[in-house]
């Protein structure tokens, strides 16, 4: 699979040289988590709506590198 990717590199020193760059992801393991809504800083600054109670946040997380 081949995915275009847009970085912003501002503030990077560029030098003078033209090289190809190559940016690539390896591949993770994905896995089932729950986290819990009430650690706002696991989620961001996206607003999110409450589970009713009892109700985990059952979810898929995936490492990679």
């Amino acid at each position: 699979m081949v995915a275009n990717i847009r970085l912003n590199l501002s503030g990077f020193k560029v030098g003078t040289a033209a090289e190809d760059v190559k940016f690539t992801v390896a591949a993770g393991a994905f896995y089932d988590c729950i986290i819990p809504e009430q650690v706002e800083s696991l989620w961001g600054p996206i607003p999110l709506q409450h589970l009713p109670p009892g109700v985990d946040n059952k979810c898929r997380a995936v490492t990679h590198g």
